[in-house]
């Protein structure tokens, strides 16, 4: 096909020409083609011409009336068009005009054929110098304009040597760079880089020295003024005709403003990994199906499983059966556009089999579009949240029963005491007596329900007997340190038995005696309380609260067993335990505490 830039240019001169210019185009698609049917055509005019000026019998210059027609062929299709135009008239002349079977003018005919194959050698001579002469003319003007866009384009486009010199310099790269024309032209390229791009730039000239192209390169670049800016550059090799390389086209944008973009997305996006990751509870990313997608540490430690154990599993595989239900309920109203975000209080099932009870507060996530991509889920361990609310329920309970059992210690006093002489006395021992009992109390709140020694823990309990202790209240045991949860629930079953020795037992006469005895072999733990000496005993009526108090509460503290027994000649109390569960320091598993208020709820 033509060339673009040679039909506009054959479009802007006269006619003749450009109709010489066109059928050159046609002419090099296909020539012969085109020369045999240009050479027919012309032929035919010639024929119809001479016919029309000298009718259709005249023998007279039958050769020449066909020269015009040679000459147009020649002329519009060269050497092909003038050739066949010639040979077509000369068929027509011997076949039409005068037979060969009448005359046949060799000289003429050889004439005619000659003369016509040199106007055709020389017009395909000239339609070759034009075809020529228009290819430059039209490169010229294609050159012209590309150095145009190329000078005016606020793109900074630049061209080097391939050592690094340049060649060029538009208004493109004077506003990037600073530097005019005539202030980088013959200079080095170098001069732009700043120290620390230097590899860059060999790099940069490496390539250039063995012609490769250069696609979307970053790098750094200082301008005239010192200012530093970030670039991308592409560079295509300049190329000789004979393919040797010349330099380099360059072509450089000022990327600076998208850098710092990409550097605060970034920023910020490390700044939510690095949240996501840290964060004081557990964060997951779950798949419309409950898929775990995505955990950090914290979620982890709460559920003990690696990140590799939980991707990829279902949250369902490991939360608990009687919070399932009402955990896919809420879900499935969030995929359906009902509510956005949802918070519940569900217990899951660790990899050790044990329950960690967690707040688990659920959101939605959109695509840009708005569509639903996945869910978000805090998860919040409430263990010891939970566990305390136990205990506080526990300890109300506890509260109100010693209250009651206070009151019942103060009358029993007050009975005791009413044997003194006088009134005198029997106030000072009341007052006493009282007074023990309120250190007992203060005692307890003051170690906030911290380990303790056994036996300083059951003078404790037993302040309001200090009279009696070492007489008929006698403590026998190894020196014992206890943890919080033992030192709890021991000092509730000893302060129990005391209550009731006070008021029914060895305590309530001036007679009987308490023997509290504690002892360790290896792990094993045995505790003792024996009275003897006081009013025939007789089995409660009743389980109170006293009887949990002084059994399975005690047996939760110790991980172990409790028995009481209400034998007629008095009460004998065992509690038998792991030293593993009581001692101070030791690690509680996590499900005792949740054993106790289970407990604690039955």
């Amino acid at each position: 096909m033509t060339d673009p830039t040679v039909a506009s240019l054959a479009a802007s001169r006269p006619l003749p020409y450009s109709v010489l210019v066109r059928s050159a185009g046609w002419r090099t698609r296909r020539p012969l083609t085109f020369g045999l049917c240009a050479g027919l055509a012309f032929a035919a005019f010639g024929l119809v011409l001479r016919i029309a000026l000298l009718g259709p019998n005249a023998p007279t210059l039958a050769y020449l009336t066909f020269y015009p027609s040679v000459c147009l062929a020649a002329l519009i299709a060269g050497l092909a068009g003038g050739g066949a135009a010639a040979l077509a008239s000369a068929l027509i002349v011997h076949l039409w005009i005068n037979p060969i079977d009448e005359r046949l003018d060799f000289l003429a005919l050889a004439v005619f054929l000659a003369s016509g194959l040199l106007v055709s050698w020389l017009a395909e001579a000239l339609l070759r110098m034009q075809a020529r002469t228009l290819r430059l003319e039209a490169s010229d003007a294609l050159q012209k304009n590309l150095s145009q866009i190329v000078e005016t384009s606020l793109e900074a486009i630049y061209s080097v040597d391939p050592d690094g010199r340049v060649l060029t310099w538009n208004q493109g790269a004077e506003l990037l760079y600073g530097y005019s024309a005539s202030e980088m032209v013959g200079r080095s390229v170098a001069r732009l880089a700043p120290p620390e791009s230097n590899d860059d730039l060999l790099q940069l000239r490496r390539l250039a020295h063995r012609g490769e192209p250069v696609v979307n390169f970053e790098t750094s670049r200082r301008r005239k003024d010192g200012a530093r800016l970030d670039v991308e550059i592409s560079a295509s090799p300049i190329r000789s005709p004979s393919g040797a390389t010349l330099g380099m086209s360059v072509i450089a944008r000022d990327i600076s403003d998208r850098k710092r973009t990409d550097d605060a997305l970034r920023t910020a996006l490390l700044r939510i990994e690095a949240k996501f990751e840290n964060a004081a509870v557990g964060m997951a990313d779950v798949s419309a199906d409950g898929v775990w997608l995505r955990v950090n540490q914290k979620l982890c430690a709460i559920l003990g499983y690696s990140p590799e154990e939980l991707l990829g599993k279902s949250f369902t595989a490991i939360t608990h059966p009687e919070d399932l239900p009402d955990n896919l309920s809420h879900l499935a109203n969030m995929r359906a556009d009902g509510i956005e975000t949802f918070a519940m209080e569900k217990r899951y099932i660790r990899k050790d089999g044990s329950l960690v009870w967690t707040n688990l507060t659920v959101g939605k996530v959109r695509k840009p579009d708005g569509a639903f991509d996945h869910f978000l889920s805090i998860v919040e361990d409430i263990t010891e949240r939970k566990q305390g609310e136990a205990r506080i329920r526990l300890l109300m309970g506890e509260v109100n029963h010693r209250a009651n059992n206070l009151l019942a210690v103060v009358q029993s006093i007050a009975q005791q005491t009413a044997d003194a002489g006088d009134i005198k006395t029997y106030v000072a021992e009341l007052r006493d007596r009282i007074q023990g009992l309120a250190a007992s109390q203060r005692l307890l709140v003051d170690n906030e329900w911290r380990g303790a020694d056994l036996r300083a823990l059951a003078q404790a309990q037993l302040a309001m007997f200090a009279n009696l202790l070492g007489g008929r209240i006698l403590l026998e045991g190894p020196s014992l340190q206890l943890n919080a949860a033992a030192t709890q629930g021991i000092g509730m079953a000893l302060h129990e038995l005391a209550t009731n020795a006070a008021k029914y037992g060895a305590l309530s006469n001036g007679q009987g005696v308490v023997v509290i005895r504690w002892s360790v072999e290896g792990d094993d733990f045995r505790m003792d309380w024996r009275e003897s000496g006081g009013p025939p005993v007789q089995s409660p009526r009743r389980r109170g609260f006293g009887q949990f108090v002084i059994g399975r509460m005690a047996e939760a503290s110790v991980d172990g067993k409790a028995a009481i027994d209400y034998a007629p000649a008095g009460v004998h109390w065992t509690l038998h335990g792991s030293m593993t569960s009581i001692a101070e320091g030791a690690q509680r598993k996590r499900e005792r505490p949740a054993k106790a208020d289970r407990a604690a709820a039955g």
